[in-house]
This record gives C-alpha cells, sequence and structure tokens, in this order.
C-alpha cells in the first residue's frame, strides 16, 4: 500500500507551485490564505489512454495500482485527523471507461461524504467523455471541480492527447459544469489545467483561451502546468519547459482576471510570447510612457492599477484615503506598504 500511494500521489501531482512537498503524501496548494495542504491522489494510474507527455500512458512500462474508493477515503480521513491535510483532490487514470473511472472518484468522495460525515475541502476532477450523470453526482459532493483542457486549441490537444474527444469529451463537459457553476453549484467553482510547452502553442494562444474561459464560463483559474519530460513516453527528448515562462504566464493570468486587462493589450515578442526577462505589467508600462507618471491623487481606480508597484489591495487603500487625505510624499505611501522603489517613476503628487 505504501508503494501505491507512493506512486499514485506522485502522478497526481503535476502543477508546479515552487514549494517542496511537506510529506511524500501532501501537496502544498496555494490559497488567497496561504498554503492549503491537500492529500492529491490518483485512484489509479490504469489507464487506456495515450497522451504523449503523460507517465501513466498505457504503452509506458511502469508500476500500477488501484486504491478502491472505501480504502481511499480510510486514509484520507487518518491524515485528516492528524492534522497532516486539509482537503482532498482525486483523479484518476481512465481505466476500463471514463464512466468507471469517474464512477470511483464518485464512489470515494460519496463515501467520505455520507459514511463518514466528512464536511471538509474536496476537489474532484472531472474526466474527459465522462457520463454527465455522473458529473452531476459530483455536484452535490465536491467543493470544486475542474476538467483538464491539457492544450490552447483543438489542434494541439489532438497532436498530444490522440484517443480523446477534444469538442464531445471536453468542452461539452466544460460547459456542462459552467451551467452547473453559474447556478452556485459549486462552493469554489471550476477550474482546468493547460499543459505549457508540450507543443507549439505561443503565449498569445493561451492567454486568449483563458480570458474567454473567465468571461464565458466562470473559471475560477486556469492553471498552467509546464511539460516535463517522463522517460520512456515520446516526449522523453523534448527539452523541458523554462520555470520563467510558467511565472510570466501566471502574472498575465492575473492582470487578465484582476485587474481588467485584455490579452490584446499585453505585449508580446514576434513569435507570440510574453518577454521572460520582465513582468508583463512593468513592460506594458515601458510601452505606455505617455501616460506616466500618473497622479496619484486622481487617477481612478483603473489606471491605478496599471502602475508598476501598485496592487489590487493598495490601489483601494488610496482611493479610500484620498477621501479625506492628499498624498504628498513617499513615506505617505510607505505607509501602505507600497514598495517605493518600484513606484517611483511611475506616479507623482501634484
Amino acid at each position: 500500500m505504501l508503494k501505491a500511494l507512493e506512486v499514485l500521489t506522485k502522478e497526481a501531482s503535476f502543477e508546479s507551485t515552487g514549494y517542496k512537498r511537506f510529506l511524500d503524501y501532501i501537496y502544498p496548494a496555494l490559497s488567497c490564505e496561504g498554503i492549503f495542504r491537500l492529500f492529491k491522489i490518483l485512484i489509479t494510474n490504469k489507464c487506456q489512454n495515450n497522451c504523449l507527455y503523460c507517465g501513466v500512458r498505457a504503452r509506458r512500462n511502469c508500476q500500477r495500482f488501484l486504491i478502491a474508493p472505501q480504502q481511499l477515503a480510510r486514509i484520507f480521513l487518518e491524515l485528516y485527523k492528524a492534522k497532516k491535510v486539509e482537503g482532498l483532490f482525486v483523479s484518476s487514470g481512465i481505466y476500463k471507461s471514463p464512466d468507471y473511472s469517474q464512477r470511483l472518484i464518485l464512489d470515494t468522495i460519496y463515501i467520505l461524504r455520507k459514511k463518514f460525515n466528512f464536511r471538509g475541502f474536496i476537489h474532484a476532477k472531472v474526466l474527459p467523455s465522462a457520463d454527465l450523470n455522473l458529473i452531476k453526482g459530483l455536484a452535490f459532493l465536491a467543493d470544486r471541480v475542474s476538467i483538464n483542457l491539457e492544450a490552447s486549441a483543438e489542434v494541439f490537444f489532438k497532436k498530444l492527447c490522440p484517443e480523446k474527444d477534444y469538442n464531445q469529451g471536453v468542452i461539452e463537459r466544460l460547459r456542462f459544469l459552467s451551467s452547473l457553476s453559474k447556478k452556485g453549484v459549486f462552493k469554489s467553482g471550476i477550474t482546468s489545467q493547460i499543459v505549457v510547452g508540450a507543443d507549439k502553442e505561443k503565449d498569445n494562444q493561451i492567454l486568449r483561451l483563458s480570458s474567454f474561459l473567465y468571461t464565458n464560463y466562470g473559471l475560477r483559474r486556469v492553471y498552467y502546468s509546464g511539460f516535463f519530460p517522463v522517460k520512456n513516453t515520446p516526449l522523453e527528448n523534448k527539452k523541458p519547459v523554462s520555470q520563467r515562462r510558467i511565472l510570466r504566464l501566471y502574472q498575465a493570468d492575473v492582470l487578465i482576471r484582476k485587474y481588467g486587462f485584455r490579452p490584446q493589450e499585453l505585449f508580446f515578442d514576434k513569435e507570440g510570447n510574453l518577454s521572460q526577462d520582465r513582468d508583463p505589467k512593468l513592460v506594458w508600462a515601458y510601452n505606455h510612457r505617455e501616460i506616466f507618471p500618473v497622479n496619484v491623487n486622481k487617477a481612478d481606480l483603473h489606471l491605478l492599477r496599471r502602475v508598476p508597484g501598485i496592487g489590487i489591495k493598495s490601489s483601494e487603500k488610496i482611493i479610500r484615503i484620498r477621501k479625506f487625505f492628499r498624498f504628498k510624499h513617499w513615506e505617505d505611501l510607505k505607509k501602505l506598504r507600497i514598495n517605493i522603489k518600484r513606484v517611483k517613476g511611475w506616479i507623482r503628487f501634484d
């Protein structure tokens, strides 16, 4: 069982956070409150598909395991009661059929909720082409659900995941999840993941898709998983994606999701990629020097949020304090915990 846990938790942890695991079976997810300790696991790494980059692809020679839902529920609860983890993220390889594996996920969560009365956080993976009724069952049990898009466009998806159906298997399920989410079914919304660097997709393509998903499908987050070659897969000799590229994508994603930027406002090189040398917000500012420095005492919220060094919370504080106070010195901003070195040259006081 220990070997099974080691393999199935390792295969489940695709997203990179920059933090080391606390324990072998614990994944440090990032939240607004800090690090949230998730027990992140595949129910099985048995899979009928052959995605080119994936370590659990059917044609790869590796140890295979399956943990029964009842057993997985008990293992998780032991970790939870010992205060080693704060929530569960459960996924699976597609074993036998999408419905069979989706049922294993659903059964695990059902046991935790109904038999053991667990009321904590659960994130469930929706598998491509799984029956909509099974997916709907998750709506009454999971706090968050996700389905992986894997690629920024169908042309890349078909190359990377030849056995999966992009439109009917993934997009249709995403639309269905979106319709449920808009009814307030999921406490923590829906998310997706894109593998970056496994093919020739460009940053502008990825970010246009993410913006579309936020606007039209109401996704809570899109995660960018940097490609890393796995031995004995067709892409084992391909170079891993630069972690700096992943960082810039996340920074640009925040600008779109929280700061009101549109993808077409960001600056890309001739190949369609973000600069890896500078924060995309700083790149935008350098290309709009005509509007800087902005008057910190008069600029509206939209403009303040485009100033390098001023974030969501600090811009709101400035607007609120300006009603009864006029900023005159750098020390006035320093009291708001604004990094003066970063904002100098971009703002003025009169």
